[in-house]
């Protein structure tokens, strides 16, 4: 990762580097409270998370944490998974170009967890920037990010 980008994630509160799991997040103060769970306020959102994988792993590892989880990915990506069961899975997947559209999906608005797996390395500084940027953006006021 570059200076650039490990920059612009220390500017942001709240960013935690996770090695394969969501043991170390302190998640307790992260959960969703009665009203986020009557707005169906969306719990945390795996950005480029393909298949929904870590979605349905942070379901098993996390089940007392309520909410719905999103994942999001180009839309030829979401279009080749099964959408069906991951909506039985409360997992909802979102087709969304992070670099041609201008804001997020209202659904991964207010989210208050962000997991960024895999995916800043897979673009060069510029598009990386934009990822981040639009998240900040959409994110809510106490929201965190993690990068593993």
């Amino acid at each position: 990762m570059s200076t650039t980008i490990q920059g612009l994630l220390r500017s942001m509160n709240n960013i935690y580097y996770l090695e394969g799991c969501f043991t170390h997040v302190p998640l307790a103060k992260n959960a969703l409270q009665k009203p986020d769970l009557e707005k169906k306020r969306v719990l945390l959102c795996d950005v480029g998370g393909g298949a929904g994988h870590q979605c349905l792993a942070f379901r098993a590892q996390r089940p007392e944490l309520e909410g719905q989880l999103a994942v999001t990915g180009l839309p030829i990506m979401i279009e080749q998974q099964d959408q069906a069961a991951l909506l039985a899975q409360n997992v909802l997947p979102i087709a969304d170009d992070f670099f041609q559209a201008s804001d997020s999906p209202a659904a991964v608005r207010e989210v208050k967890m962000y997991y960024l797996r895999n995916i800043l390395h897979d673009w060069n500084d510029e598009q990386s920037v934009k990822i981040l940027r639009r998240i900040r953006r959409a994110a809510a006021a106490e929201f965190c990010a993690v990068a593993g």
